[in-house]
């Protein structure tokens, strides 16, 4: 797929781009989960072929505790941030209910915010053993795949989500992040679209297809959905930083600088905002700059999504069929 660029766009931004070097952009880190049950749905397993640990590879150094857990219990000290506390909670409230999947995930999700990234996986390896429906657990495996650096495993499990959700935009969210960390830019470009489709309104979606766009040089084309997204949630501050790269390689430094600086308004320690503002700055001294439009280029991007849900395509998610041979990054 070729991601279009509208021609106003191309008119508006055509100025020649500013030499120098480009930080890299940041992607999206966010891991904001919640347990919540869904309706009954189809079952796929979860592929067996792809390397991944075994339950039994959580072998971490547990807090001791002292009689039951609840449920409730680890879920607080989940929600109050506590997650080492939380991951060994969950671990014993898991022991003593080897049946619950919802317990398996939530050690998941603590284990992955504590930084236990081979316990996490373990733990929503369990949880699909328990209930390979469990959508949550796939998205959340395909995400911890690729903080493992495993674009590859991640699509798999990604796909599998998708297969179960067809409208879950998370899903098809990480579909577009595999196929970009595995260098397939037209694939990532068609799952943020298909993402954004799902829902107009995902920043997130936005911000990850300007991504992808930045590191293959289309500077240009990134712009629209980097303008929408800082318009629907301007408190990120990474969202502007990339904004502000588009706009440097695109000609425009004194607009890259004030989107730079909102960065750093939002995060006085986003070392690569004050980086990219403190280089940007030596081109803004004297420089005669024509105006953008952002606000324009954000309602462009808004108008395509409507064009795109308008006549959408299928969304195609290609099976994982048991015995296939395993999908690795090497």
């Amino acid at each position: 797929m070729t991601y279009p660029i509208r021609a106003a766009v191309a008119l508006l931004l055509a100025v020649p781009i500013v030499a120098g070097g480009c930080d890299v952009p940041g992607y999206d880190s966010a891991k904001t989960t919640s347990v919540e049950s869904r309706g009954e749905t189809r079952v796929v397993p979860v592929s067996t072929t792809t390397t991944m640990p075994a339950a039994s590879a959580i072998t971490s150094t547990l807090p001791a505790f002292t009689g039951p857990v609840s449920f409730e219990e680890a879920e607080a000290a989940y929600r109050d941030k506590r997650y080492e506390e939380a991951f060994g909670m969950f671990s014993a409230y898991a022991k003593d209910r080897p049946d619950n999947a919802w317990g398996r995930y939530m050690q998941g999700l603590s284990a992955w915010k504590s930084g236990r990234l081979d316990d996490a996986a373990a733990a929503f390896v369990a949880a699909l053993e328990i209930d390979p429906a469990h959508e949550k657990s796939l998205v959340n495996l395909a995400r911890v795949h690729l903080d493992q650096d495993r674009p590859s495993d991640a699509l798999v499990q990604a796909k599998q989500a998708a297969e179960l959700n067809p409208s879950s935009g998370d899903a098809l969210r990480l579909i577009g992040r595999a196929y970009g960390e595995l260098g397939d830019v037209d694939a990532a470009l068609e799952a943020y679209q298909r993402a954004l489709v799902v829902d107009g309104q995902a920043a997130w979606s936005m911000n990850n297809l300007g991504f992808v766009l930045i590191h293959a040089g289309r500077f240009d084309e990134a712009l629209p959905a980097l303008a929408r997204a800082v318009e629907i949630r301007d408190g990120i501050a990474v969202f502007h930083n990339n904004l502000g790269i588009a706009l440097e390689r695109s000609g425009y430094p004194g607009t890259a600088a004030k989107a730079f600086g909102r960065a750093l308004e939002l995060d006085s320690t986003y070392e690569r905002a004050a980086t990219n503002l403190a280089r940007v700055t030596d081109h803004v001294v004297g420089a005669v700059e024509e105006d953008v439009d952002l606000e324009f280029l954000a309602r462009l991007f808004a108008e395509d999504i409507a064009r795109w849900r308008d006549a959408p395509e299928p969304v195609v998610v290609e099976p994982v069929e048991e015995g296939s041979p395993p999908i690795t990054t090497e």
